[in-house]
């Protein structure tokens, strides 16, 4: 019974290190350091939050480590909800609403085609230009991506599992891999009522040890034109390190944009990552910001609005 009791508060204890070691993560390095890293992607402040609820259960019959693990729940629950969390219903700016570009990027997690749910969502929100991921049961699925598109719209299925449909016209450029990684990343022009963008549709590799430096990195460097988009599943917490040079060269997050709710979009039913991803060069602002939730896949789709 002694050594049970021992052995449950080296658990405790232990535990709790580990929920006060991913809070300094976030607060200091976070995916900085390779051997770190894995941790940092493992430990969201949601995920946080829940380890330190566990840890006032475990310790419900010492008193002193059920106030602790409680606060320390609190304060993580304040941190994420300032850092995550915006209702904001309403364009901040005294601009006029946004006339420009409404685009919708979705992670489709290789549901079979043609997509009903992509059909419903492109018909919902009317999007300009959207970007999609894992695409088909196989990449290179023959199958179209929907039935029947509106009128003035286009379908694109290149190979890798990667997928485009635009109000208007599209061409695909260039396709990047990473060496050594299942990482890749689509360029391509889209025109759109008589003006180009350049579009960089992004599949990052979701392996947990994997440094994100160098996807991320070549990326940033493909955006030096004006009027580019960034799109895709990242498989990169927005919390990042490696995002930080894309804010220093002036790039906006589509949750910049007003939006009412939470910003993590992985896995649906309660998502604690922010791993999908629209980022815009410094001319374009994003003006709105949604989350869609379709049962066919484990990622929310994301909705903004551009100017």
């Amino acid at each position: 019974m002694i050594f049970r009791t021992m052995l449950h508060r080296i658990a405790g204890i232990l535990g709790c290190l580990l929920l006060v070691t991913g809070m300094l993560l976030h607060l200091t390095v976070r995916d900085g350091h390779k051997w770190i890293a894995t941790l940092f992607y493992a430990m969201p402040l949601p995920l946080i939050l829940v380890g330190w609820l566990i840890a006032a259960a475990w310790h419900f019959r010492q008193r002193t480590f059920l106030i602790a693990s409680l606060c320390m729940a609190f304060l993580t629950a304040c941190w994420w909800q300032a850092t995550s969390y915006r209702k904001e219903t309403q364009v901040r700016s005294a601009s006029p609403k946004p006339s420009g570009l409404k685009v919708l990027y979705w992670n489709m997690a290789h549901q079979k085609l043609p997509s009903t749910d992509l059909e419903q969502l492109i018909a919902t929100h009317q999007p300009d230009i959207v970007g999609l991921g894992e695409v088909g049961l196989r990449s290179g699925d023959s199958n179209p991506l929907v039935r029947h598109l509106p009128p003035g719209y286009i379908a694109l299925k290149p190979e890798h599992g990667m997928g485009l449909v635009v109000r208007g016209n599209a061409q695909v450029q260039q396709i990047t891999r990473i060496k050594k990684t299942r990482s890749k990343f689509l360029q391509m022009d889209v025109t759109v009522d008589a003006k180009v963008w350049h579009i960089i549709l992004v599949d990052g590799d979701a392996d947990p040890f994997l440094r994100r430096e160098e996807l991320l990195g070549k990326v940033l460097a493909k955006t030096q034109a004006s009027h580019t988009l960034v799109m895709g599943d990242f498989n990169t917490p927005l919390e990042s390190q490696w995002f930080d040079p894309w804010r220093t060269a002036g790039l906006h997050h589509a949750t910049e944009g007003a939006r009412t709710g939470f910003r993590e979009t992985w896995p649906r039913h309660w998502p604690v990552l922010t791993i999908d991803h629209l980022w815009c060069t410094p001319e374009t602002q994003p003006v709105l910001f949604e989350r869609v939730s379709l049962p066919s896949s484990d990622h929310l789709a994301i909705v903004a609005s551009l100017r």
